[in-house]
């Protein structure tokens, strides 16, 4: 959010987040994987002051950095393979599969978040 002034006026600071999130495949005929970016702001009430700033991403570690998917400077937290499927074919084939790849990807990157809000 780029304004927060008609928000409830009685709290401290607001948690703005953004998430994006697909499976992708680094090459044509590679691997789809779950890919998540979540970007979280802490913005302090009246002033719009931004305490907190971070982007998490979980997905895979070599397209995240090695092909400009998403910032070098974003956490990056890796899936397991074991969410990873040869083609879109195989995503539909397995929706349960594919989701709890996406599922178990929420806490940890809400456990970073906690990390570091705790600093």
């Amino acid at each position: 959010m780029e304004k927060y002034d008609f928000l409830d006026k009685t709290v401290d600071a607001y948690l703005d987040t953004y998430v994006s999130a697909i499976y992708a495949c680094k090459f044509l005929f590679g691997d789809y994987f779950p890919s998540m970016r979540v970007v979280v702001r802490l913005v302090k009430n009246g002033s719009n002051e931004i305490l907190y700033q971070e982007a998490i991403c979980y997905g895979y570690e070599e397209f995240c950095y090695n092909y400009g998917a998403w910032r070098s400077e974003d956490i990056l937290i890796a899936a397991d393979k074991k969410y990873f499927f040869a083609n879109f074919k195989a995503i539909m084939g397995e929706p349960e599969r594919a989701i709890e790849g996406f599922k178990v990807g929420i806490p940890l990157i809400t456990k970073q978040v906690v990390q570091d809000l705790a600093k």
